[in-house]
């Protein structure tokens, strides 16, 4: 059966848009679902401010009369007459897990309207305002150009070692770099993407691991004074009351003595490897850890 695609007419439309995301994700721990009246005010032309210098057009993709997916259509009439432009935009693009139904949504749009906007390679793609951990503001600005290459460099064999079919938890923010640029890599190479949200805590990134099961995790560990008399040493500091930390680890944890300045999980079996990494240059790499789940099963 073929994927329709029509517009959004009428309250029980609407209420079937808003209530989509709610049947696709009700069972994922990291669901957080918004307040439905919040969502239907915001989609009222009478109610929300946009309308008064936009307009949008709601989808819906039904298979047999069953809804599984929706998308937005909309267009800024201000920022078109500011800018020059003639641009579009689309949104609440959600779907089940079926390829057919989103290139059917992709596909609602008129495509002899779509404008691609000229770009210089040097033109700015993203900007990082943050204080760096370092107390003073700054913001870096990067450019087209600059992504593509430290993605194109960060797919080699010598970094990620990124493949289409690894799954890529990247347990690090986006104002760190960018997430070190893994989003866009994982998009080039065609993996999937995990991704933790705010809940960075160790046990909330483990739980995950079980409900998401990763191939690949990237990110940074959580620094702590190794000791009130040595306040600029740093060591790894896992806290959690779930998962358990092998002695090795726990070993390096009390006894480092340089910063931990970076660690990848790489997950085999039931078993979470850590490679620890110091800021000796010409230091031997590290054997890795592991940090054992509590029933033997990741």
């Amino acid at each position: 059966m073929s994927v329709e695609v029509t517009a959004v007419k009428g309250g029980g439309e609407l209420k079937a848009f808003i209530d989509l995301p709610f049947r696709l994700h009700a069972n994922h721990p990291q669901w957080v679902p918004p307040l439905k009246l919040e969502r239907r005010i915001f989609l009222n032309r009478r109610l929300n401010a946009f309308f008064s210098h936009g307009e949008a057009e709601y989808f819906l993709a039904r298979r047999d009369g069953r809804v599984l997916g929706r998308i937005t259509a909309h267009v800024n009439h201000a920022f078109n007459d500011y800018q020059q432009k003639n641009w579009g935009w689309f949104g609440f693009l959600e779907f089940a897990e079926d390829a057919e139904v989103l290139e059917a949504l992709l596909a609602a749009a008129d495509a002899d309207r779509f404008e691609y906007a000229p770009h210089d390679e040097n033109d700015p793609v993203s900007m990082c305002y943050t204080s760096g951990t370092t107390g003073r503001p700054k913001g870096v600005v990067y450019s087209h150009r600059s992504t593509v290459l430290h993605t194109l460099i960060g797919c080699l064999g010598e970094n990620w070692r990124l493949r289409s079919a690894d799954v890529l938890l990247p347990v690090t923010p986006m104002f760190h770099a960018n997430c070190w640029g893994l989003p866009y890599a994982a998009v080039m190479m065609g993996a999937k993407i995990v991704f933790p949200g705010p809940h960075l805590h160790p046990d909330d990134v483990l739980d995950l691991m079980r409900a998401e099961p990763p191939t690949l995790a990237i990110g940074v560990p959580k620094p702590a004074s190794a000791s009130s008399s040595a306040p600029k040493q740093k060591a790894i500091m896992i806290t959690s009351t779930r998962w358990s930390l092998d002695t090795e680890l726990n070993a390096r944890r009390r006894t480092a003595k340089s910063p931990v300045c970076s660690v990848m999980w790489k997950i085999h079996s039931a078993l979470v490897t850590i490679h620890m990494i110091g800021n000796k240059p010409n230091a031997a790499p590290s054997t890795p850890a592991s940090i054992a789940c509590p029933n033997g099963i990741l």
